[in-house]
C-alpha cells in the first residue's frame, strides 16, 4: 500500500494540473482503523482468529501430553530399570522437541495467513479508497502513518 502512496505522491509532484499548492486536494487514511472497523477487516480479523485458536488448540494439546509423559516419569522413575528410564526420558525428549517444532509451524503459518489475508483486504481497501478519491476529487490520498 506504501508502495501505491509512493507512486500517488511521485505522480503528484509532477503533474502539471498541480502547479499550484492551494489547488491540491490532499487526504489521508488510517488503515488500522479502516481495517478493525470495516465489515471486510473485521472478517479477516475473524478468520485469522479462528486458524489461531484452531492451531492453539492442537498446540496445549500437544503440550499437556508432553506434561502427563513427564509427570509419568516422575512417578515410575524409581522403579524403572535404567534402560527403561532412559527409554522414557527419550520418548520425552522426543515428544519435547515435536511440540516446539509444532509451535514453531504454527507461527510460520500464521504470518502466512496473516500476510494472505491482510493483503486481500489491502488490495480491496486500496480499491475502495482510490474510487473514494476520484469520486471526491483528491489528488492525493496517504496513509496517516505515512504523515
Amino acid at each position: 500500500m506504501k508502495r501505491i502512496l509512493l507512486v500517488l505522491l511521485t505522480a503528484s509532484l509532477f503533474a502539471p494540473s498541480l502547479a499550484r499548492a492551494d489547488d491540491l486536494k490532499i487526504g489521508y487514511i488510517i488503515t488500522q482503523r479502516l481495517i478493525a472497523e470495516t465489515k471486510v477487516g473485521k472478517k479477516a480479523a475473524e478468520e485469522l482468529k479462528k486458524k489461531m485458536e484452531a492451531a492453539n488448540d492442537d498446540l496445549q494439546k500437544k503440550m499437556a501430553d508432553v506434561k502427563a509423559l513427564e509427570t509419568d516419569l516422575q512417578k515410575r522413575s524409581m522403579v524403572l530399570s535404567e534402560s527403561e528410564r532412559k527409554k522414557a526420558s527419550d520418548q520425552m525428549e522426543k515428544e519435547l522437541l515435536e511440540a516446539k517444532r509444532m509451535k514453531e509451524d504454527f507461527q510460520r503459518s500464521l504470518q502466512k495467513a496473516e500476510a494472505t489475508v491482510m493483503g486481500k483486504v489491502n488490495e480491496y481497501l486500496r480499491g475502495v479508497i482510490q474510487d473514494f478519491g476520484e469520486k471526491q476529487g483528491y489528488d492525493l490520498i496517504l496513509d496517516a502513518s505515512t504523515l
